[in-house]
């Protein structure tokens, strides 16, 4: 069952989350203020795929005294910054493997990679655009390492936004990325051995370092009233470079992956 799969990770990220919240109130008597989302999402059954599976929709967001944690799926970010503008913290990504229960034979014929734990930081400049009341632009720098011994190398992507409200209940944010992998990030996802290419009738290749996808997001968020609203995703992530070459998506998959989610948000 998909919810079993992401199951753990549901607890450990929110988990994380609700302990940020518990020890700031704790602090002091003030409150903590931001969002908690959560809803179902559409979304490929592994990096390349062709085929898609339901998991959950999780975004979460906390701010108090300066300090800022947020949650975007499983990745997280802790903004430390003192500066208004200007953020950057400690993040963690959670990034789920591939086991031989794929949907494509092929692909499933492969070694199974485990799940990785990414830790990293984040570099984000912000500005009001000044279009409307609350409109903002965003370019943000993700640098993340495995931590687990899965793939041993890093990925980092950057990513540019805009918010912009035309009401004071609907929010629109689209947004542009670009990510860079390492050789042995490239070389565990989408490289094929020779036994690997005997085991699943792919040919034999061997995927290098560099940029290996660009992508679009929106989002839309909608006020019900001051604590319940609604909250929407959709993105389309093209794979590039080796990445796409591989056999893993040219052959088997597809280098066009999206994602769609639709929740619910609680607002505190």
């Amino acid at each position: 069952m998909v919810l079993a799969k992401y199951s753990v990770v549901i607890v450990g990220v929110f988990s994380s989350f609700l302990l940020f919240l518990t020890a700031s109130t704790a602090e002091s008597q003030e409150n903590p203020t931001g969002f908690l989302a959560f809803g179902a999402s559409n979304q490929s059954d592994f990096e390349g795929s062709e085929d898609y599976e339901v998991g959950p929709f999780l975004a979460a967001r906390a701010a108090f005294r300066g300090v800022q944690f947020e949650l975007e799926g499983v990745q997280g970010r802790l903004d430390i910054s003192p500066y208004q503008n200007v953020g950057f913290g400690p993040a963690f990504n959670f990034r789920f493997g591939r086991d031989d229960d794929v949907e494509n034979d092929q692909v499933a014929a492969l070694p199974e990679i485990d799940d990785a734990t990414e830790l990293g930081a984040f570099l984000r400049y912000g500005q009001p655009i000044g279009l409307a009341s609350g409109d903002e632009g965003v370019v943000r720098l993700d640098i993340l390492f495995d931590v687990s011994d899965v793939y041993s190398g890093y990925v980092a992507e950057l990513s540019a936004a805009y918010t912009f409200r035309p009401t004071s209940r609907l929010g629109l944010t689209t947004g542009v990325s670009t990510r860079y992998v390492s050789e042995d990030y490239a070389d565990t996802y989408f490289s094929i051995t020779n036994e690997g290419a005997v085991e699943s009738g792919l040919r034999q290749f061997t995927a290098g370092e560099g940029f290996d996808s660009v992508g679009l997001n929106l989002t839309a968020t909608y006020q019900l009233n001051d604590r319940w609203g609604l909250i929407a995703n959709a993105s389309v992530q093209n794979l590039i470079g080796d990445s796409a070459d591989s056999p893993i998506v040219d052959d088997a998959g597809s280098d066009t992956q999206t994602f769609a989610g639709l929740g619910v948000t609680y607002s505190f």
